[in-house]
């Protein structure tokens, strides 16, 4: 069976003027060679093939959290998922991840506390963002989840069910970095599966805050 692997990084970059997300990617290391911008509503790519030759990507300049993936449609099947977040920071990508990625994404965030809930485990497949209590997931294959993404400092309440038994824990962002000018800190948690979070199943729903 294959071992899906998840890389995730945390660097902090250069202080620089504060400006919105962004990712440019290039098709040699150090940041040479092709290479192709994303930001605004050109955030996210199904098909990266569609935008650059032969999908070869080796290196990134990014302000933001950005999920690549090596298979389209954000790994229709079971692949490898590279998590780069920081702040105008250049990077080449790890020696033992894919070179020709597929598809990419932004994880969005706010001045507000928002959850992003991913339909498979490693942040695949559809995705759906939140910011307040949701006890069901219809925007969702089947109303679940099985992997998410946290911005900001508010733990949530996760409920997952299990062969028909309810569990929930609370989850609470893990790293933080600085993307701003100002000083202010972002917090970000990631859980690529249930397991991760205490819990086994699948989210069915969430409650922003805790109670434990």
């Amino acid at each position: 069976m294959r071992v899906l692997l998840i890389f995730s990084l945390f660097v902090v970059g250069e202080r620089v003027r504060a400006h919105s997300d962004f990712l440019r990617f290039y098709s040699s290391r150090d940041c040479r060679g092709q290479s192709r911008l994303l930001q605004g509503h050109l955030d996210r790519h199904r098909n990266l093939n569609k935008i650059i030759e032969n999908n070869e990507i080796r290196s990134v300049r990014l302000t933001g959290v950005w999920l690549l993936y090596q298979l389209k449609n954000y790994n229709e099947y079971i692949g490898m998922v590279y998590v780069v977040h920081g702040n105008n920071i250049t990077k080449n990508l790890p020696s033992d991840f894919p070179t020709k990625l597929s598809s990419i994404r932004r994880v969005r965030r706010s001045s507000l506390p928002m959850l992003t809930l991913y339909e498979r485990d490693d942040y695949a497949g559809k995705e759906l963002t939140v910011s307040d209590n949701r006890i069901q997931l219809h925007e969702l294959p089947h109303g679940k989840a099985n992997s998410l993404i946290m911005t900001g400092d508010m733990p949530w309440t996760i409920v997952t069910k299990d062969h028909g038994k309810t569990n929930s824990a609370c989850v609470y962002p893990d790293v933080t970095f600085d993307p701003d000018t100002d000083g202010q800190v972002k917090n970000l948690g990631f859980y690529p599966n249930t397991e991760s979070m205490g819990l086994s199943g699948s989210v069915v729903a969430v409650i922003a805050g805790c109670t434990e």
